[in-house]
């Protein structure tokens, strides 16, 4: 049953702010100057005070509202709801003088209403405006309801009082973590390094308004990685997104096994073979822009353009395959490609989402006056679905991925063909990301299909220094098609799974480990975000 505390006259014998349930069994109006019966059980309301009566036959006699009150039933819960400023909404009554007769029966407060009423200040009547019916009465007891449908009124004047003091806790809003990066990646080894994430978000809210992420790294087999990612929202108040980001990649083991390739290659050579790796050093950076274009409750549609501009050096090993089947790659090689397209979000959380979808369809164009080399196009779409599954902490992760190449095959740049045009772009199939169980870019190729799920369980939170600490369980399957034909074939499908942990901290960084096993490979990826 829902009470709500609605404000009234003081109990007899003391005085006592507005809004609390008043017990004695007779009091004596102020304005009349009759008894009015307050029997155990009844509730007093400013709507109970008689509007000044304009004429003496109009004043009630004390036994006629006796006989009222005890034939009139017993008000029933207002089941509506409220503005966060119920507060000041909230019509308080004056005080009134104490009844000479004393209650009955008292009706003890709860304990937590009891010492609300005690600290709170005693409202001064003259600022205060008094409801002088009904009906005022129940809009504002069903204004404070409909904001928290189906929660006791205790409950709310809680979180609300919870709710202010977040907001008004200074600093809460900049995030700084720096963490050692510690990750591990077959064909690329331990790797040790250190990234500072900075975040700001404001009190309550589920995006970061600013984003920042610096990192470097490097691994036990000479990878070096150094990387910077800036993200800002709502700059301008229309719900607009802007992206830029700078890297530097040196990896003298970047691995090729042929494009399309889905032989078996257990038992021949070594997956780090100088046959199959080469030196690539990549620098560049991108630029993207997206605005708001249509925005609803359940999410923001945004059209999206972007630049970006990469250099690829490579080196490849004397008599490596790279060197016998791609000659042309061989050499420097420059990306300039122009970006285009549409995204949706309606995630809860960017960086851990529990619920919603997020979207993207774009087209990448490349030419020589862009900056690039050749001449090449992608066409790119995915679908990223999230679903909570009976309780809020199982959630159902899924992730549906195409993507095209356009151009001749000896234009279409070797990064490309080993990589999903997404947002932001990741390689594979095969790695820490998509394809998790088999070697790094163990397939690619000019066309590719994804279908990834993963079944995430938060299983419990803990608070380390005011800070909220996440742990959580998974369990994954990567399956895609890769090939150099349009129309596909069987065994150009390849599939992988394996369980994993992550870690949630303060709700925006995510470190994940995965376990992936495949019909080539088995791998662990220790990595600083959730694959999709």
């Amino acid at each position: 049953m829902l009470f709500v505390v609605v404000p009234g006259r003081a109990r007899a014998g003391e005085p006592a702010p507005g809004g609390q349930w008043v017990d004695d069994s007779e009091a004596v109006d102020e304005r009349s100057g009759d008894h009015v019966d307050r029997s155990p059980g009844t509730v007093s309301t400013p709507a109970e005070v008689p509007d000044e009566p304009s004429s003496p036959a109009a004043k009630p006699t004390s036994q006629t509202s006796t006989a009222n009150a005890d034939s009139s039933p017993a008000p029933t819960p207002i089941e509506q709801t409220a503005p966060r400023d119920w507060r000041a909404q909230w019509p308080v009554a004056p005080e009134q003088e104490p009844s000479a007769k004393p209650p009955e029966k008292r009706r003890r407060l709860p304990r937590f209403r009891r010492s609300e009423v005690l600290e709170r200040p005693r409202a001064d009547p003259s600022q205060t405006p008094l409801a002088a019916t009904e009906s005022e009465v129940s809009e504002n007891i069903a204004a404070i309801l409909a904001a928290y449908p189906g929660e006791r009124i205790d409950m709310i004047d809680a979180r609300e009082q919870q709710r202010e003091a977040i907001e008004e806790a200074p600093g809460r809003a900049h995030r700084f973590l720096p963490l050692p990066s510690i990750r591990s990646e077959p064909l690329v080894g331990l790797t040790i390094g250190g990234s500072l994430t900075y975040a700001y978000r404001k009190p309550q809210a589920s995006y970061n308004r600013v984003y920042l992420l610096l990192l470097a790294r490097v691994s036990t087999r000479r990878v070096h990685e150094y990387r910077g990612d800036l993200e800002v929202r709502d700059v301008f108040g229309r719900q607009e997104l802007f992206q830029l980001g700078l890297s530097m990649r040196l990896d003298p083991v970047f691995p090729y096994y042929g494009v399309a390739n889905h032989s078996d290659l257990r038992g021949g050579v070594p997956f780090d073979a100088r046959l199959y790796t080469s030196r690539v050093n990549t620098t560049g950076g991108y630029f993207r822009y997206q605005h708001r274009i249509i925005n609803s409750r359940r999410g923001v549609w945004r059209a999206l353009v972007g630049y970006a501009f990469y250099r690829d050096k490579i080196r490849p090993s004397p008599g490596s395959l790279l060197f016998h089947e791609r000659p042309q790659d061989l050499g420097t090689t420059r990306r300039g490609t122009l970006q285009a397209g549409v995204t949706w979000d309606s995630r809860d959380n960017t960086w851990n989402p529990h619920r919603g979808s997020a979207h993207d369809l774009n087209i990448t164009v490349a030419t020589p006056w862009l900056g690039s080399t050749a001449t090449w196009a992608r066409l790119s779409g995915n679908a990223r679905f999230f679903v909570p599954l009976g309780i809020p902490d199982l959630v159902l992760a899924t992730r549906i991925g195409i993507d095209g190449l356009v151009g001749a095959t000896e234009d279409l740049p070797l990064t490309a063909l080993g990589q999903f045009g997404d947002l932001p772009g990741r390689e594979g199939f095969g790695g820490a990301t998509i394809g998790r169980g088999f070697i790094r870019r163990r397939f690619i190729g000019r066309y590719k299909a994804l279908l990834s799920s993963e079944l995430r369980f938060d299983a419990f939170e803990i608070s380390v220094r005011d800070r909220p600490l996440a742990l959580g369980i998974k369990a994954f399957v990567d399956v895609a098609r890769v090939s150099d034909k349009l129309v596909p074939e069987f065994r150009d499908f390849e599939i992988s799974g394996g369980p994993g942990l992550f870690i949630v901290i303060n709700r925006f960084a995510v470190v994940r480990m995965d376990v992936g096993f495949s019909r080539e490979f088995a791998a662990m990826y220790v990595l600083g975000s959730h694959a999709f």
